[in-house]
């Protein structure tokens, strides 16, 4: 009773929140030319920058440094918004990092972590030219900031034009409450396992099983991530690759059935691969590679509509769209068309979808669920990505529990970055599926186990099935190696990441 008093009391403040803003697509947000100075703007600290006519233009010179300027979140919470800026820029000195260097960037601090949603650049010199992003307003957050300039380099760049226009509006709330029960796709009490690489092998799928793991997410990846063959590839070598990755899942999907062990087909390497010196995602940016998205879905759900080892087909490894032309799905639309595919011909199997972009759980927590029956919804867990990918991504040495970029991380902080999750699942009745979690082997103090325990803990609360990252994938992820960052070789006993796995493996025997 408390749980439906509490769920019909979020329903009726997040949809008067609905009421009272009530953005809309194409809405501008903000909008600048320069051609006078703008108070709102803001020296982010050591910024040098001055109002200068360029190329007939009146623009905003940087050349160390950034600008920002603030937005009051709340009347954009669950919208996303496109940023375009025309911009040149030269003589810009080599990134210490591969995310320094040109910034136009959104800042959205919230409870849980702090976003930065942005563009990439080289450090090429390039002419007047646009470019883009969206970024998505989370509910929680107060306050969002337009950042510009030069980050951690020296160069100049130019700035002509900024808009921030409403791209994509909020979610929109179920008219009623849905109380009948929930889909999961199968009849075990929880689906606890591992993520696999494309090749595994027999042996492998032997000592999951003997650990206890009850189903494996089979990711189909080309030869690298997040940069793969897929980047570059035609379509007939996309469809080649993806055949003979369906090729080896058939020859162990006997030792599969036999061990109990059910999978999730991933598509981690999408069609189109991604644009070079960009994270985004090609499928989006071009309808040849959309239809071959949907194709392969089909030609999947035709080989595996009968296949009881099979448990689900994750559409979309963590997508990434950029700002989508005029012409071309969405994620949303793009997810809803390849589900509606599948449903033509299984009308068994899960789908599972992620939320766009990058599959974390703010991303789940902007869709909408799609209106095809058998849906799963999934996130990511690698917050805070600092202390994940320390080592990896990031030159830090924080640990978990403790203090990680200025905000104090344990088992509570944690439960604040589900609430969005939670509330989405409550909102729209859904079953939740952790399809990656993890963090990086060597993080300071031992501190991956503690962190993978507390994830662990609050999946298990809160019923949501989940997949660890990775099993003899990477040795960076590996719970059979060490905490020592140089030590390749895996641990003579087992580690205590690996213990914590194989205790919770145990529970799929009772």
């Amino acid at each position: 009773m408390k749980r439906c008093k509490r769920n019909i009391l979020l329903f009726i403040c997040v949809f008067a929140a609905k009421i009272l803003y009530a953005q809309q697509v194409g809405d501008t947000v903000y909008h600048s030319g320069f051609l006078q100075k703008d108070t709102m703007w803001q020296n982010a600290g050591g910024c040098r920058y001055r109002y200068v006519s360029k190329d007939g233009k009146d623009v905003v010179l940087i050349k160390k440094g950034m600008l920002k300027i603030p937005f009051a979140a709340a009347p954009y919470a669950g919208t996303k918004i496109a940023v375009n800026v025309r911009l040149k820029s030269n003589g810009v000195s080599e990134k210490p990092r591969p995310w320094n260097g040109v910034k136009v960037m959104v800042h959205i601090p919230v409870p849980w972590d702090d976003l930065y949603p942005q563009t990439d650049f080289t450090t090429d010199a390039f002419d007047w030219k646009q470019a883009g992003f969206n970024a998505f307003v989370p509910a929680g957050a107060d306050t969002f900031w337009l950042c510009l300039g030069l980050e951690k380099v020296t160069g100049k760049i130019w700035i002509d034009e900024v808009t921030l226009t409403v791209s994509e509006a909020a979610p929109k709330l179920p008219e009623t409450i849905k109380t009948d029960a929930v889909y999961k796709g199968h009849a075990e009490k929880r689906l606890r396992g591992m993520m696999v690489p494309t090749n595994i092998a027999d042996t492998d799928i032997t000592t999951l099983a003997q650990w206890g793991a009850n189903h494996i997410r089979w990711q189909l990846t080309w030869d690298g991530f997040p940069r793969s063959k897929a980047d570059t590839a035609r379509e007939f070598a996309y469809r080649q690759w993806v055949n003979n990755c369906l090729q080896h899942i058939d020859k162990l999907l006997p030792q599969c059935r036999k061990a109990g062990i059910r999978l999730v087909i991933d598509m981690h390497s999408l069609p189109g691969g991604r644009f070079p010196n960009e994270v985004t995602h090609r499928l989006f940016h071009d309808t040849a590679w959309q239809r071959v998205f949907r194709d392969v879905w089909k030609q999947i759900a035709l080989r595996y509509k009968n296949e009881p080892a099979v448990w689900g087909y994750d559409l979309a490894n963590e997508p990434e769209e950029g700002i989508v032309p005029a012409g071309l799905m969405n994620w949303q639309q793009l997810a809803t068309a390849a589900a509606q595919d599948i449903r033509t011909i299984d009308t068994t199997h899960a789908i599972i979808v992620e939320g766009a972009p990058r599959g974390g759980p703010e991303a789940l927590a902007r869709m909408e669920p799609i209106p095809v029956k058998g849906v799963v919804y999934s996130f990511h867990m690698y917050v805070p990505a600092l202390f994940t990918h320390q080592g990896v991504d990031f030159d830090d040495s924080s640990r978990y529990p403790g203090v990680i970029q200025g905000r104090e991380w344990n088992i509570t902080t944690m439960r604040k970055t589900f609430e969005q999750v939670r509330r989405w699942q409550q909102t729209y009745n859904t079953h939740i599926y952790v399809g990656e979690f993890s963090a990086i082997r060597w993080a300071t103090a031992q501190s991956a186990y503690y962190y993978l325990r507390d994830c662990i803990d609050l999946f298990e609360e809160y019923e949501w099935d989940w997949a660890y990252h990775a099993f003899r994938e990477w040795q960076g992820w590996s719970i059979e190696h060490t905490e020592l960052k140089n030590n390749e070789l895996p641990a003579a006993i087992p580690t205590e990441r690996q213990m914590l796995l194989m205790k919770w493996f145990g529970w799929n025997k009772d």
